[in-house]
């Protein structure tokens, strides 16, 4: 059976059981924007959203935009917002892109959608604040490079398993610059080098199984104390190795520039302390990578992996095995299923736990975690979903 049938008839036992679906929208619009149809945007246009007064775009499942380069909050005065949502919606600019040029800017990247630029600037003159928040399984983000507070106050999210992809990228490269991955599969991953505290101040947080990856890192470039990376929760780092064994954490630390501020959550002060001060097999651990994505790196990860969310037969991968597990497990009492965090009889709230995690992995799976797996295939979605649907029906009736 074809994917898109199997799909039709899913949404058909929907529009019988729950109403009709809503159809998919493609780029919509508010406000004040230049040139002020998105829709007829082209690589030779330069796209103003929120030019001298504020302005939306939206760009949802399947639908393409294009620009020639982007601005979100143009003026003091304006307000720039751009959301890419659904698998299939993308944003490609063929230039660089400013979330907050001069007023404030905001993008989110979510449920699958992609943007792509050049030269990336979150929050670029002083006074001007930008959000760039990616997240959701297939959501990435890939430029060229990347400032997180250029000159003004700048933040970055990724999570639910989000991705960002670049060569270079700063926090806090003049002004304040804000960075957190977190969560099983978000990935930050840079090619080359990345800058925590340049000329600014720059914070970046790695948690709940996030991975940050970088040829070369460089923190606290200024020496004053403004830099640091903060690390728990399973947060996972991972430095170009030049070395064919095993690191210390002296070796490691020697690849680092700047003043080297890596630090972990110390339960003991219920504070941020130097990694110097940890104990290892502790509170961190160090493995050097020989395969996959980031063979030839060595991963630091700090503090204890949450559950993994998802991963029923409890093998550290979030995979079809999983669903295998759920569907035999259906309809069944609370606390059947390993990992279990939604609690309650085993049904459609399980089945979109997983779903959601597709694809995660834990620290100790990080090379499989590295090398893209698959989508849940159409018919476990098909699958799931209908009994889903099924579940919400009698919960409704209950």
């Amino acid at each position: 059976m074809k994917c898109s049938v199997a799909i039709y008839r899913l949404f058909v036992v929907a529009w019988v059981v729950v109403g009709p679906v809503s159809a998919w929208a493609a780029i919509t619009w508010n406000g004040e924007l230049s040139p002020s149809d998105p829709q007829a945007w082209t690589s030779d246009h330069y796209g103003l959203v929120g030019v001298t007064t504020d302005g939306t775009v939206a760009v949802n499942d399947g639908s393409v935009l294009l620009s020639g380069g982007a601005i979100l909050g143009n003026a003091a005065s304006a307000m720039g917002e751009a959301s890419v949502t659904g698998v299939g919606a993308r944003w490609d600019i063929d230039g660089d892109m400013i979330v907050g040029r001069f007023g404030d800017g905001k993008l989110a990247i979510q449920a699958g959608g992609v943007v792509s630029n050049r030269h990336s600037y979150v929050a670029d003159f002083d006074g001007a604040t930008g959000e760039v928040v990616v997240t959701g399984v297939g959501s990435e983000w890939a430029a060229t490079t990347i400032r997180v507070g250029n000159e003004g106050s700048g933040f970055l999210m990724v999570e639910a398993a989000g991705r960002v992809t670049n060569v270079t990228s700063t926090v806090g490269y003049g002004g304040i610059g804000k960075a957190t991955v977190t969560g099983f599969g978000s990935k930050w991953i840079n090619s080359n080098t990345l800058v925590v505290g340049d000329n600014g101040s720059g914070t970046l947080t790695i948690a709940q199984g996030g991975l940050v990856s970088a040829r070369f890192l460089r923190i606290d470039m200024a020496f004053d104390g403004t830099g640091f990376v903060n690390m728990s929760t399973g947060g996972m780092l991972a430095i170009r190795n030049t070395t064919s064994s095993n690191d210390t954490l002296s070796t490691f630390l020697n690849r680092v520039g700047g003043t080297k501020a890596i630090r972990f959550w110390d339960d003991a002060i219920s504070n941020w302390s130097s990694i110097t001060n940890a104990t290892y097999g502790e509170d961190y651990t160090l493995e050097s990578l020989t395969d996959g994505e980031l063979a030839g790196y060595t991963l630091m990860t700090v503090g204890q992996l949450p559950p993994l969310a998802g991963d029923y037969n409890v093998d550290g991968i979030v995979d079809a095995a999983d669903y295998s597990m759920w569907r035999d497990s259906f309809g069944a009492p609370a606390g059947t299923l390993a990992n279990d965090v939604d609690g309650g009889e085993i049904g459609a709230a399980q089945y979109e736990t997983w779903k959601a995690n597709y694809g995660s992995a834990v620290a100790s799976n990080a090379r499989v975690a590295n090398n893209a797996l698959p989508e849940p295939s159409c018919g476990l979605l098909a699958l799931g979903g209908a009994l889903a649907i099924v579940t919400g029906r009698r919960e409704a009736n209950v």
